[in-house]
């Protein structure tokens, strides 16, 4: 499952057709699946939201879902910046 950082981030990304975020009914879905399947959740992230994964991861540990999950990564969706950025260091 996919998601592009916390509720505000998120949102302003990814709106339903009439004009409301998906962040709450997305991470209504990773809680649910989580109960029963090791889902993993994919963190889109590029030059503007970088900076926001760990306050995400966070909310994940928080909330119990990081631990019920198989896996949580960070995957680039465009150059954000020097090649030598770890993008591990959120894992």
């Amino acid at each position: 499952m996919t998601v592009d950082g916390p509720r505000e981030v998120h949102d302003a990304r990814r709106r339903l057709l009439n004009g409301e975020g998906t962040w709450t009914v997305i991470m209504s879905n990773i809680e649910r699946a989580s109960e029963f399947l090791r889902v993993s959740v994919r963190i889109n992230v590029d030059e503007h939201n970088h900076q926001r994964v760990p306050e995400f991861l966070d909310y994940l540990t928080a909330s119990g879902i990081r631990s019920r999950t198989k896996l949580v990564y960070v995957s680039p969706t465009q150059p954000t910046a020097s090649p030598s950025f770890n993008w591990n260091q959120y894992v």
